[in-house]
């Protein structure tokens, strides 16, 4: 087992410092968003909007910039007629962003059609890390399995990852009330999956700390304001055992008459005790805070 790196060539450091300098610039334009969220990876970021991949941002193997995103993003509406002609033999080709010139143009309307291809679980655990300070990644790899000279990744991801001030650090899942999975005549799927994640941290604490630190020491190397986000110090860093679970997205009349059941579901097959507050329930996600997710701990 080892850790998922968190940390950048120099080279890409310098390349992405250099172009912030740069007025008006892609990386400028992004990294001083306040809609996006960076996830640090193996020498590449994963910059995205609404919980989608608004773009990865890397290197070849040549060293020089490399930058992806999904294609159905860079298809724009054109501003007048909608349509475009076909015929026996060919179609006229629609408005498509080219370039990383024409990205900045239309970045405004990229955002906006990256929400269209992103579920709701995904779009408000998004909104939760823009607005909690205390969220410091998202989609967190715990650890890699070496499986036959391959990299097979296990474990799934875990939502969110959020470290307090004093060092505190909780792993968290969201559900949204209409995920069948927080739900079941017997036990409900999402125990399983939590009880997996709680397996790995247990085992893999050092990894997974060694990962933090790697994360840290990238944001204090980049430039530009979501970087400017000041980390809590590693040294102090204290994981929580348990992760905890959100339930959200359910209006009073579901509070009342069935999240009880969900909640008594969940807390027998995890051996939690009655009104545990790992077992985090709130109606409206953007209701949802730093309080919630760190009580009692």
């Amino acid at each position: 087992m080892k850790a998922y790196r968190k940390k950048l060539d120099r080279g890409l450091i310098d390349y992405l410092n250099n172009l912030y300098e740069e007025k008006g610039s892609w990386w400028q334009k992004i990294v001083d968003d306040d809609e996006v969220f960076i996830l640090v990876r193996d020498n590449h970021l994963r910059v995205q909007v609404h919980g989608g991949l608004l773009l990865m941002i890397g290197t070849d193997n040549n060293g020089k910039i490399l930058c992806k995103t999904h294609e159905e993003y860079l298809n724009m509406r054109s501003e007048g007629d909608p349509y475009v002609t076909i015929s026996e033999t060919r179609t006229d080709p629609p408005k498509r962003v080219e370039g990383l010139g024409e990205f900045v143009q239309h970045y405004g309307k990229i955002k906006r059609r990256i929400k269209f291809f992103v579920d709701s679980e995904r779009q408000y655990c998004h909104s939760m890390s823009i607005r909690i300070k205390e969220i410091v990644e998202r989609e967190v790899g715990l650890v890699q399995e070496e499986v036959h000279e391959t990299i097979q990744r296990r474990a799934q991801f875990v939502d969110l990852q959020a470290v307090s001030d004093d060092g505190k650090m909780v792993f968290v899942e969201v559900k949204l009330f209409n995920n069948p999975e927080i739900r079941s005549w017997e036990t409900p799927s999402v125990v399983t999956q939590l009880k997996k994640y709680q397996d790995i941290i247990k085992l893999h604490k050092e990894n997974i700390i060694n990962s933090y630190v790697e994360l840290y020491e990238t944001y204090l190397q980049l430039k530009g304001k979501f970087f400017s986000k000041v980390l809590p110090d590693p040294s102090k860093i204290q994981i929580y055992p348990t992760v905890r679970l959100i339930v959200s997205d359910f209006d009073g009349g579901q509070l009342k008459h069935l999240i009880p059941t969900i909640r008594g579901g969940i807390e027998k097959g995890m051996g939690w005790a009655r009104g545990t507050k790992d077992l985090i329930t709130v109606g409206k996600p953007s209701s949802i805070n730093s309080g919630h997710i760190f009580k009692g701990i």
